[in-house]
């Protein structure tokens, strides 16, 4: 302790002024020989009061001062008051203090940056907790950009910023779509929200699932209206929207599965049915083809090809019962036509021996007889010669639907005695011409190598003759030509031509139904 030397108070050593006069004559405490007196220790005790107040008074002074001091220091401090240009939103008058004290000094350009850093950091938890508006926080991000502390630090701030106010607005918007029912776009936004991952990222993953099962049930209702409907194009169509925007969600696929399988076996029961319209019809060769031209697209598909045999079964037993019935009453031609019709489609024994019973009843013309031996010749060529429906007009101007000819040599049937009658007519053909070098030609008629008739010395004078003779009793019939004249290559045979050449067969009888 110390002693004042004007009024005797005690202060502590390290006081510069007494705390009770302000003297600065302070020293150390006189020592005293005598012993205390009673009155003048009553009379220090009456001085201590004053002295407390005293020091406690010097205190407080003491402690403004120093107070005082630090506020003025501090308002001095060159990042102090950069850091308080910057809360007072003076962002020119910061920027010029800071450029003017503080970037040229390593030590408080550190602190001034520091300080800046933590008062931004400050003011986004401040945007977070939407403590400020997105303007607010932006304008003060700008302002602190522009006094020149940070270059491309306040980058991530900025993205920050932005990506919660555009995930708060797409969350905002999102509810509010929700209410509209437009599910697709609410999944959208609540998805962008949830990208960006803000606080409330949870709330919108809510939101998306919650869209995402109204998106599917609103869909599915949609899908199974036009499926309802027999709608299955568009019904599919649907699904695939919606399959595109919920890819591999299982109650969608199953749902378009079934759009996919009820098409199918719409599409299958028109095939059907368009078959069972030519079978009501009895054109069982339209419903063959109908159903042969569906199988292109479906060669796989069972009750196609069990109709198709159905078609078949039906197909011959309709051909034997009505080819009958045509044939009993006299109509062989349209009996033999129906029954090599079902014969093209369905192997069938019975319907193949019935075809030969309707041919019996029919004549057989010449041309469409199958040749059993063929010697015809032309001149020293060797080749054959032999023709049919060359010539459909006679020198007399008769008209014909077929004719048989030759150069020279001759033909063979193999009637096997199942011909009654062969007819027609011989006549020299419109447009040949006879003369000295082709005079005439012969035509002869053998059965079984037996002469059975002889047209002779047929030229373009020659009249027509008719004919019609017994071949029953022979196995083969051959027609021979033979030629008269100098000409060297002998092949004129075809002066004798035979015009409507027809076998009339031997009739077998028709069976009983």
């Amino acid at each position: 302790m110390k002693q004042c030397a004007t009024c005797g108070t005690r202060v502590p050593d390290e006081a510069k002024f007494c705390s009770n006069c302000g003297s600065s004559t302070l020293g150390p405490i006189p020592q005293s020989s005598n012993p205390i007196s009673a009155p003048v220790e009553s009379k220090k005790k009456t001085n201590t009061k004053w002295i407390v107040l005293a020091v406690a008074g010097g205190a407080a002074v003491l402690t403004v001062g120093i107070l005082v001091l630090t506020a003025l220091i501090s308002l001095l401090n060159p990042v102090n008051r950069v850091m308080k240009q910057i809360e007072s939103k003076e962002y020119g008058e910061a920027s010029e203090i800071y450029y003017e004290n503080v970037a040229a000094d390593p030590e408080r350009y550190q602190e001034v940056y520091e300080e800046a850093s933590a008062y931004v950091e400050d003011l986004l938890n401040r945007y977070k907790a939407e403590e400020i508006s997105y303007e607010q926080v932006t304008e003060e991000l700008y302002g602190i950009e522009s006094v020149g502390i940070f270059y491309d630090e306040l980058d991530s701030c900025y993205t920050i910023v932005n990506n919660l106010q555009y995930a708060r607005s797409n969350f905002a918007q999102a509810e509010s779509i929700m209410a509209t029912g437009d599910y697709l776009e609410a999944m959208y936004l609540y998805g962008e929200v949830m990208y960006y991952d803000f606080e409330n990222a949870q709330a919108a993953a809510d939101g998306y699932t919650k869209a995402k099962d109204s998106y599917r049930t609103q869909m599915e209702a949609d899908i199974r209206a036009k499926l309802d409907n027999g709608n299955h194009e568009d019904a599919i169509y649907l699904a695939d929207i919606a399959l595109a925007n919920l890819p591999e969600d299982q109650s969608l696929l199953n749902l378009k599965a079934e759009c996919v399988k009820a098409q199918y076996d719409a599409g299958l029961r028109a095939m059907l049915d368009e078959v069972d319209i030519y079978l009501n019809q009895n054109d069982y060769v339209g419903a063959l083809n109908c159903l042969d031209g569906h199988m292109i697209s479906l060669p796989d598909e069972i009750q196609l090809r069990e109709k198709r045999q159905a078609c078949l079964d039906a197909f011959e037993a309709y051909a034997t019962a009505e080819s009958l019935r045509l044939a009993k009453s006299g109509e062989y031609r349209q009996a033999l036509s129906l029954a090599e019709s079902g014969l093209s489609y369905f192997e069938s024994t019975r319907v193949t021996e019935l075809a030969m019973i309707y041919r019996s009843y029919l004549p057989v013309l010449l041309g469409e007889m199958e040749i059993f031996a063929n010697n015809t010749k032309g001149g020293s060529w060797a080749s054959k010669t032999n023709f049919t429906d060359e010539y459909l007009v006679d020198n007399y101007g008769n008209t014909y639907s077929h004719s048989v000819g030759a150069g020279c040599g001759s033909l063979t049937y193999l009637v096997n005695f199942k011909y009654q009658t062969l007819s027609g007519t011989v006549a020299f053909p419109k447009g040949l011409e006879s003369d000295g070098a082709r005079s005439s030609a012969t035509l002869k008629i053998f059965g079984d190598g037996k002469e059975l008739a002889v047209f002779a010395n047929f030229n373009e004078a020659t009249a027509p003759q008719k004919f019609s003779l017994d071949v029953s009793a022979y196995e083969k019939i051959t027609l021979k030509w033979s030629c008269e004249g100098y000409n060297i290559w002998l092949d004129w045979g075809d002066f004798a031509t035979i015009f409507d050449g027809e076998m009339i067969p031997i009739p077998i009888p028709l069976p009983e139904a």
